[in-house]
């Protein structure tokens, strides 16, 4: 997906839509939407459930394209999270994406993977905003987040630290 932050493609993206509501109670409920054109696009999404020791420890839907990464997940009573897409202004230079990503930085959809399967940086939803806010990608994008008892929306910066926007304690929703 970083490369579509380029100018070597013309690859038109539409935007995809995350919001979070909190009913009186305080729960906090998560849904998205995949600007996906057409049947084909919408017909084309899988659940992957990802299993250790016999136990299911993330959920994930993912579009059959992205069989590298996920895009969203849940992971039971920590976090879900789902990725959006943000255009880059002004264009990423392609070669130095590249090499970004050569010298470590994660990949946009390795990233769920990378903070949902390991336990020191996912063990609860605290510790894995903590975690997002620090830079960690090549590439722009959003994170909706929510966790047990708050939710928030992660404005992934390119090569900078992440920007956080939580619900407010006494707001009932959030949209990006």
């Amino acid at each position: 997906p970083e490369v579509d932050h380029t100018n070597i493609t013309s690859r038109k993206i539409k935007q995809c839509t995350g919001i979070l509501t909190k009913d009186s109670d305080g729960y906090v409920r998560h849904a998205r939407n995949f600007d996906f054109p057409g049947a084909t696009g919408r017909n084309m999404t899988l659940q992957i459930n990802f299993m250790r020791q016999g136990k299911r420890i993330i959920t994930s839907l993912d579009c059959q394209w992205y069989s590298t990464g996920v895009i969203t997940a849940m992971k039971p009573g920590v976090i879900s999270i789902d990725a959006q897409w943000r255009t880059a202004h002004p264009a990423l230079d392609k070669q130095a994406l590249y090499k970004q990503i050569m010298n470590g930085m994660l990949p946009q959809y390795f990233s769920f993977r990378h903070f949902l399967l390991n336990d020191t940086l996912s063990p609860s939803y605290d510790t894995l905003i903590n975690n997002l806010a620090k830079p960690f990608s090549g590439a722009p994008m959003y994170l909706i987040t929510a966790g047990p008892n708050n939710a928030s929306i992660v404005t992934v910066q390119a090569n900078a630290p992440s920007i956080l926007t939580f619900m407010p304690k006494n707001g009932w929703y959030l949209v990006q």
